[in-house]
């Protein structure tokens, strides 16, 4: 858990009701695990819009070094999402519920890394300002696994990634990877966890062949902020080079859209804000160890 319980100013004036926080959770061990299970501890959930876990390198300098860090109110972090992306491990969500990986698999960390939870607070009304939150996060361990496996997050990020028109009732945006020729050896997709804010009615992942056929991933039309889940594949689904791994996000900007923070609706972009927009795909996959490199 984090290390004492953290009360959320929301004094950022260019992010009003909103605030991004990071702790270190001390994992205190001197070898390599793998984590196979994983859930958040929720503490006041009133407050907690996201919680993501990340892991790094310990660092000699930079805002978590020692003597830099004071863990009794971590970091602000609302940029963190591009800076530590490499080392994800995790996301929840509301709705979301404990995740097991597929058997025999783990997502591995070093005695040398930190565990990072990025805590997203947003203020729900004026009378929750004073609340304290003391979340963390629960894990499944293995010494050993046959298969080690990555977080990737499919998605943009930036002002630029993507506009919602203002009253735009069903708006799409298309994220799209292609994979390069050189990679021969198939990657393996496991779990997927599609994440929008309180805007988004519908997502869709799929694969579009270089052969010329199509696969699905995952799709709904019915997403719900409140009820988010990642998805276990019940067969995971391999890509090669020449395949294109795409993930859509569909959004309702209307004045019909009872969850519209804005009457009249305005344009929405791409932001870490609750009143801003995701359209992400955080997937856990299995990739051959000489890729690793390229990456």
């Amino acid at each position: 858990r984090m290390p004492e319980p953290y009360e959320p100013r929301f004094e950022d004036e260019a992010n009003p009701a909103n605030e991004y926080r990071c702790f270190i959770l001390e994992h205190e061990t001197d070898e390599p695990y793998y984590i196979t299970a994983l859930h958040p501890i929720v503490d006041d959930a009133s407050l907690v819009h996201h919680i993501v876990i990340f892991k790094q390198e310990v660092k000699e300098t930079g805002a978590y070094a020692p003597g830099n860090y004071d863990p009794n109110v971590g970091v602000n972090c609302i940029d963190n999402m591009r800076g530590l992306s490499a080392g994800m491990l995790a996301g929840w969500a509301p709705g979301m519920v404990p995740v097991e990986l597929p058997p025999g698999t783990g997502l591995k960390v070093e005695p040398n890394e930190q565990l990072i939870i990025q805590m997203h607070y947003f203020l729900p009304t004026p009378e929750a300002l004073g609340r304290k939150d003391r979340s963390g996060y629960a894990f499944r361990t293995a010494e050993t696994v046959e298969r080690e496996l990555y977080m990737f997050p499919l998605g943009e990020t930036g002002s630029n990634a993507f506009t919602i028109p203002a009253g735009d009732a069903s708006f799409t945006h298309t994220s799209s990877l292609e994979l390069p020729g050189f990679i021969t050896d198939d990657i393996t997709i496991y779990t997927t966890f599609p994440h929008m804010h309180v805007l988004g009615t519908g997502y869709r992942g799929w694969i579009d062949r270089y052969e010329g056929e199509e696969d699905c991933i995952v799709e709904s039309q019915q997403y719900d902020f409140g009820n988010q889940l990642t998805y276990v594949l019940n067969e995971p689904v391999t890509v090669t080079g020449g395949d294109t791994v795409n993930f859509s996000c569909t959004w309702d900007n209307s004045a019909d859209n009872p969850n519209n923070f804005y009457d009249p609706p305005r344009d929405v972009r791409y932001g870490e804000r609750t009143d801003e927009e995701m359209c992400f795909a955080f997937t856990v996959m299995e990739i051959p160890a000489w890729l690793l490199d390229f990456l």
